[in-house]
């Protein structure tokens, strides 16, 4: 990991693609509003066009 983390500053090139981050994200977040809502099921699709607003 370090050695992405050297590279990644070295050639302003990311290892993982934004697309890829922001799934990642809007995973943590669905797991989130899951909890606030009790454990009901959140779609993923639903936090990304919030996201979106």
């Amino acid at each position: 990991m370090l050695r992405q983390i050297i590279e990644f500053f070295q050639t302003s090139r990311p290892p993982v693609e934004a697309e890829e981050t922001i799934e990642m994200f809007a995973f943590m977040e669905a797991a989130d509003e899951s909890k606030r809502r009790g454990g009901q099921p959140v779609r993923l699709s639903e936090v990304m066009e919030k996201a979106r607003r």
